[in-house]
């Protein structure tokens, strides 16, 4: 059983008097939780109780992809826990494991608000204790968030940048003689050019102006690398 003593010796109930811990425990629950045993699942509806490690301690899980669990941390006596829900009355976004033996205190959303009817300024104090818990601990989050990024632009700052594209070929020019080049290529432009050699002969080496008129001309008229 939970004593009075044992809650006013928690940071959470700082500023609480005897009598103020005296109507929450009339209006809560005691519980002892084993060894792995789970207090509530991620994502399962229940009463929203808030929670209080009174002793022992509790492992934080959350599910990731293809159902694995994921361990966000671990927290010791003293604890309070279920918050979200309580507040929003929304499923647990969180499984709590115990670890070890663990004895906690709980409260209901349905028994605070009855708190609220009957002693509204215990009800408030105790508000006011969680509100500042959920404050502490969204700006954890936030640091936690903010270093996050941080190391990751540090890290792609600190990766290689990857070597520049090659400079483009330039531009090929178009000659003359590479125009012919490129045609003479072609066997069906040169016809006769089996018939140079026997040229050759019959002038003694050399072409006159009667063979070269035989010879086909591979420019058609009207290509501007004609030359007459």
């Amino acid at each position: 059983m939970v004593a009075v003593e044992d809650l006013l010796r928690l940071p959470f109930f700082q500023g609480f008097t005897f009598d103020d811990i005296s109507r929450l425990l009339a209006s809560g629950r005691h519980r002892v939780y084993q060894n792995g045993q789970v207090v509530f699942g991620e994502g399962l509806p229940d009463d929203c109780s808030l929670f209080v490690a009174v002793r022992g301690g509790i492992r934080v899980t959350i599910a990731g992809k293809d159902h694995q669990r994921f361990v966000i941390g671990n927290a010791g006596e003293g604890t309070v826990f279920g918050e979200m829900s309580f507040v929003d009355s929304l499923p647990r976004s969180a499984t709590i494991t115990a670890l070890s033996s663990l004895e906690t205190v709980s409260l209901s959303r349905k028994a605070y608000d009855g708190l609220c009817e009957t002693d509204p300024a215990v009800a408030l104090k105790l508000m006011r204790r969680l509100a500042h818990i959920i404050s502490t601990r969204l700006r954890n989050a936030d640091k936690f968030v903010a270093e996050a990024k941080s190391v990751a632009a540090a890290q792609q700052q600190a990766a290689p940048s990857p070597p520049p594209p090659p400079p483009p070929p330039p531009p090929m020019k178009v000659t003359v003689a590479g125009r012919v080049l490129d045609l003479a290529k072609q066997p069906d432009l040169l016809q006769n050019a089996d018939k140079l050699p026997d040229l050759q002969r019959n002038t003694g080496g050399g072409l006159h102006d009667s063979d070269i008129k035989s010879t086909p001309n591979i420019f058609q008229r009207g290509d501007p690398n004609r030359v007459d």
